[in-house]
């Protein structure tokens, strides 16, 4: 099971919040102001100006009698009127960010933006146009002009697309880029910020452009996005914000728990490649045990060199786990004699890129470290010299030993996108993989990369609008209810509150449900396989004469008479508390290997199905009950309704037997289940003791029922039947549970 993850944001705007102005570094937003009221420069001015107008943030008054020209509101008390609400976190703490140092956001309307200074003064920006972001530009920018008839472009968006737009010299960008290197390295969430100066002249030609895409009717988006680009071009970078980015309570510990039961991870976002790693290792997506190649590249040569060096690597490591597991898996079938798990099967988490030889000459413990930089060589260190302990009870690596994680970027796995066999390369490499990181990711390619691993279950989770490309491509979509709006709840099929419940959806009710929809499935073939080897077997001692053993109407109420206990294991059945479950993560592992519902669990019921039915029809004709009016099969009968009563003898006794298997079967019981299962018992009776009795209506049933049940040969021969069957039933889970145990009986 792939899972693709993605944090909810908790955006923390304080004194101790980082930027960089004019190619200056501040280590707080506090030593910012403290420069803007000494020094009062065009980038400092600029910068906290574009981060009060450029924006969508829409002011919402606390107290109703309270309005932006109210008299009583100044810059001092602004803050205990007003409350921002923003489409995302980020946004939020920008304009939070830029009231704290004297540009307080006070008022909107679709032509202007209102702004308090530190002094009370308000001050008007006109609103010309605004180029809205989106997941493809990753920018927004909005065309204002001040009190003093001058005329910017304001815009504000990731580093990447700033740079491309940005007149600077390669002296500054590379500043400027040093100064997001670091932010990102301390787990920061970066934007840069530009400006441009307009003259009226280039904004009248502009806006012929931009209102033609304005009243386009189809494609308008793509219209306005093309007048964007052409604005957006000669920048100057102004400055660039370090925002805080808390993970939520309980999200190291529920990834921890997921990768424990198995789940691989994959995180897609779109920061830059530095933030991601650092959230990586304080999430736990990444630990200090992984070996982390980081695939960053310019071209596909390279792109396609490193994915072959890499896959080699990987062939070479998961060779050598395979002799390990392969010579554990030798030693337990010498010491349990298990005929289920053959010599040879390689486990699904390597099935497909395991090679079932081991190159010769290879170590039986290898390991293998790998680092893969963005030039073009690969260094492998390999070291035979690895100690025992580094190996689990069952042969496998345990979890000090190296595992391996990718981080890829977006512009990367373009190139890896665009060719099939790059892809199929990739789709190799991240099946053994214990996670990967993809950075700089656009929500198009979020939704490829769960496409690409759709071939195995996937479950994709977000909190933003930007994640519902990829919550709807995935086969199970689960949307974070959080500060980004409604967007990927709307679009999931699960929704919850915070990240850390995703432990219990998957681990805890996930198993359940998986375990009883299993049981349910398999109950129910089981119940059905019986009935049907019964009128084989009748048939056959009948010579194939086409006699029918069941009353129709019996016949087909058996589901309906049996029908209420495998729908009651579907809802209340647990085999393991919750808090075994929780504790003990690699219990979730049952399901996502199909251990519940497989080829073998139907054989195996339908086998037991068929056991049943021999029991149940194939004793009582060898006994020859006569004093039920049976046929003797030799031509001769004692009673006309003889096949009625023979019939009815043989159903109801093979109902008593299924019921008692699936009793057998049933691990939780209450009031609820007791009740319905000792019930079916008498609404059994109920209905055929009332049709034996409708001679009107039911000529050919009639009494039947009664001098079955009237019958001491029946009752002798019911309790010696169900007490062979339970019998059967209790020797196949002794020999199961004895000889083949799973995880599951080891742990009860």
């Amino acid at each position: 099971m792939c899972s693709v993850i993605k944090r909810e944001r908790l955006l923390v705007t304080s004194w101790n919040s980082k930027c960089a102005i004019g190619g200056k570094a501040y280590d707080s937003l506090a030593a910012a102001h403290q420069a803007l009221m000494t020094q009062k420069t065009f980038n400092l001015e600029m910068f906290f100006q574009l981060l009060a107008v450029c924006h969508t943030v829409i002011p919402d008054y606390i107290d109703p009698h309270i309005t932006f020209d109210s008299e009583t509101l100044s810059y001092k008390n602004l803050k205990e009127y007003i409350n921002y609400e923003a489409e995302s976190p980020d946004e939020g703490a920008l304009v939070e960010a830029a009231a704290k140092v004297g540009f307080a956001f006070m008022y909107r309307t679709p032509s202007s933006v209102l702004i308090m200074d530190a002094g009370g003064k308000r001050h008007k920006y006109d609103i010309i146009a605004v180029n809205a972001f989106n997941s493809t530009r990753k920018r927004m920018s909005v065309v204002v002009r001040n009190e003093r008839g001058e005329i910017f472009l304001l815009c504000k968006g990731a580093d990447n697309m700033i740079f491309a737009g940005s007149s600077d010299t390669a002296a500054t960008r590379k500043l400027y880029d040093e100064h997001l290197t670091a932010f990102a390295n301390e787990g920061l969430r970066t934007l840069l910020c530009a400006v441009k100066k307009l003259s009226q002249e280039e904004l009248s030609d502009w806006m012929k452009l931009y209102k033609e895409a304005e009243l386009m009717v189809s494609e308008r988006d793509e219209a306005l996005a093309k007048a964007a680009e052409i604005i957006e071009r000669n920048m100057s970078i102004v400055g660039a914000t370090a925002i805080e980015d808390k993970l939520q309570e309980g999200v190291p510990e529920t990834i921890a728990n997921l990768a424990d039961a198995g789940v691989k991870l994959w995180v897609l976002t779109g920061d830059k490649m530095e933030t991601a790693i650092n959230i990586g290792y304080g999430s736990k997506i990444l630990t200090s045990d992984m070996r982390v190649v980081t695939l960053k590249c310019d071209s596909a040569e390279k792109v396609k060199y490193e994915l072959e060096e890499l896959q080699r690597v990987v062939k070479l490591s998961t060779d050598v786990k395979f002799l390990s597991r392969m010579k554990q898996r030798f030693k337990k079938t010498l010491k349990f004699g298990n005929p289920f798990k053959k010599p040879g099967t390689v486990d699904n988490e390597t099935k497909g890129v395991v090679a079932t030889n081991a190159p010769a000459g290879i170590a039986e413990h290898v390991d293998v470290e790998l680092a893969i930089d963005n030039g073009d060589h690969t260094e492998i260190a390999v070291d035979d010299n690895r100690s025992s302990s580094d190996m689990s009870s069952d042969g496998a690596y345990n979890r000090t030993s190296p595992t391996l994680a990718i981080v890829i970027d977006g512009p990367t796995f373009k190139f890896v996108s665009e060719d099939a066999s790059l892809l199929k390369t990739f789709w190799n490499i991240g099946k053994v993989c214990k996670s990967v990181i993809a950075c700089r990711v656009s929500p198009a390619q979020k939704a490829e990369f769960v496409k690409l691993f759709k071939r195995k279950v996937t479950l994709a989770i977000g909190d933003g609008a930007n994640d519902v490309s990829m919550i709807q491509a995935a086969q199970i979509g689960v949307g974070i209810k959080g500060k980004e709006g409604r967007q990927a709840v709307n679009s999931s099929d699960f929704a919850i509150g915070q990240f850390r419940f995703l432990e219990r959806l998957l681990l805890l009710h996930g198993r359940w449900n998986y375990r009883r929809m299993a049981k349910v499935i398999l109950v129910s073939f089981y119940k059905n396989a019986a009935l049907v080897f019964t009128l084989f077997i009748f048939n056959c001692a009948a010579l194939m004469s086409g006699v029918s053993l069941y009353d129709s109407f019996v016949y087909a109420g058996f589901n309906f008479f049996t029908g209420m206990p495998p729908l009651l294991i579907g809802i209340f059945d647990k085999d393991l508390s919750e808090e075994s479950i929780l504790r003990m993560p690699v219990f979730y592992s049952s399901g996502r290997e199909g251990m519940y519902l497989n080829y073998r669990k139907m054989t195996q019921w339908m086998i037991r199905g068929l056991i049943t039915s021999l029991i149940v029809a194939v004793i009582p004709i060898v006994s020859y009950i006569t004093d039920l009016g049976v046929p003797t099969f030799s031509g001769q009968s004692n009673d006309i309704s003889g096949i009625q009563a023979y019939g009815t003898f043989i159903f109801t006794t093979l109902f008593f037997a299924v019921m008692f298997t699936i009793g057998m079967e049933t691990l939780t019981w209450n009031g609820i289940y007791a009740f319905f299962f000792f019930g079916s018992y008498l609404f059994y009776i109920c209905v055929i003791v009332t049709l034996s009795n409708m001679l009107d209506l039911y000529t050919v049933y009639y009494k039947v029922a009664d001098y079955v049940l009237g019958s001491g040969y029946y009752w002798l021969h019911s309790i010696f039947i169900a007490t062979i069957v339970l019998l059967a039933e209790i020797a196949f889970k002794y020999t199961r549970q004895m000889f083949y145990p799973g995880a599951l009986d080891i742990a009860m």
